[in-house]
């Protein structure tokens, strides 16, 4: 039974890794909540199949007995961390492996220029609170494409237009080069 629980909790992780090492240069908050759901579950099956045994359900109250209480809730706690840990680590490396391949693409396969235009500023909420996404919108050979891009400093302006590349096959993946000067 543990053997099938590690194994139902790696495949979770790993369907959380894939979603996001596949599909996650789309713009789409369903399917990082997917992948967050399947990190998440993940890590708590390892964990509690892993560790599990250890874990105190029913603590005596704090005044009966104040050192068993501080002992089993340290001990509980550090179990729970062991998930968080676990859950957050794949996010970072998924994260990273995601941006690696995101590079690849736009560095070693086929790309084209297009000029991209900032049509909409918006407040969004991520994982650092509500932020602010500049909106572009683009077209390519495929149509017409929009990208929601953190707007990190206030650089972009709502009609600002910039020089991007894109991916021939994946047109959602593009990269800013440059701003273009209005006449």
């Amino acid at each position: 039974m543990k053997n099938k629980a590690l194994l139902y909790g790696i495949l979770l992780i790993l369907v959380g890794f894939s979603v996001i090492f596949f599909f996650g240069y789309k713009d789409n908050s369903f399917l990082e909540i997917i992948s967050y759901l399947a990190f998440f579950c993940g890590w708590l099956i390892i964990t509690f199949s892993l560790l599990g045994k250890y874990y105190s359900f029913g603590k005596p109250k704090f005044i009966a007995n104040k050192i068993l209480w501080i002992k089993k809730t340290m001990k509980n706690t550090l179990i729970i961390c062991f998930a968080i840990i676990g859950m957050f680590s794949s996010m970072f490396i998924t994260g990273n492996l995601t941006d690696q391949r995101i590079q690849n693409i736009l560095g070693n396969e086929p790309t084209e220029k297009t000029i991209a235009e900032v049509i909409n500023l918006e407040s969004r909420y991520t994982r650092g609170g509500w932020k602010i996404w500049a909106i572009f919108q683009y077209k390519t050979r495929n149509g017409i494409y929009k990208k929601g891009i953190y707007n990190y400093s206030g650089n972009f302006k709502k009609g600002d237009k910039y020089s991007i590349i894109y991916s021939v096959k994946y047109p959602e993946i593009a990269e800013i080069k440059n701003k273009v000067e209005n006449n």
